[in-house]
């Protein structure tokens, strides 16, 4: 059972909460991201990222987020998920 988790944007980062503590990931630290037709994929390694459902956000909240990480990341189409190749899309 995963606990709920509260995101907010700033213009430092995206701020996660839930029972279990906070976490900031900063902008800088964020590698490009993906958008998928269900979340967004933050990485912030190579092998490591954090995924938002996009079922978590609402008509009002959508469009603030997806302006928010092109506004601060560029985002990344994976073209070969079994060899993690990856494009920029600008």
């Amino acid at each position: 059972n995963h606990p709920e988790v509260t995101a907010s944007i700033s213009e430092s980062g995206i701020r996660l909460a839930s029972a279990r503590g906070v976490s900031e990931i900063f902008w800088p630290a964020i590698m490009p991201f993906e958008e998928t037709a269900n979340m967004f994929i933050l990485y912030t390694q190579s092998n490591a990222f954090q995924l938002i459902p996009k079922r978590a956000t609402t008509s009002e909240t959508l469009p603030i987020l997806q302006t928010a990480l092109k506004a601060h990341l560029e985002k990344v189409r994976l073209v070969d998920r079994r060899n993690r190749k990856a494009r920029l899309v600008r």
